[in-house]
């Protein structure tokens, strides 16, 4: 069996890396269409962007503190006046 059978020929243009392409694209004309769609509230030029490095770590210590701010939060709710749910 030859070798070149295993690979991908190079005028063939790679399916995976240009949907990942184009998701990449549509994502930026969306954002594009939003700050547009914006632009009269403010004239911030900054975009907001997730680190797909770094959400995992912020996304952990969320799942650890939500339970104790939802208890904190309810305990509020039933006691305004009970300062304790503020620490």
């Amino acid at each position: 069996m030859p070798l070149t059978q295993d690979l991908p020929r190079l005028d063939e243009p790679a399916q995976p890396r240009a949907d990942a392409f184009q998701h990449e694209h549509d994502i930026d004309q969306a954002i594009a269409q939003a700050i547009a769609a914006d632009a009269d509230e403010d004239d911030i030029d900054v975009i907001d962007t997730i680190d797909p490095d770094l959400f995992p770590i912020f996304e952990e210590e969320a799942l650890e503190l939500l339970p104790t701010l939802g208890g904190a939060l309810r305990q509020w709710h039933e006691r305004p006046s009970d300062l304790d749910a503020r620490r």
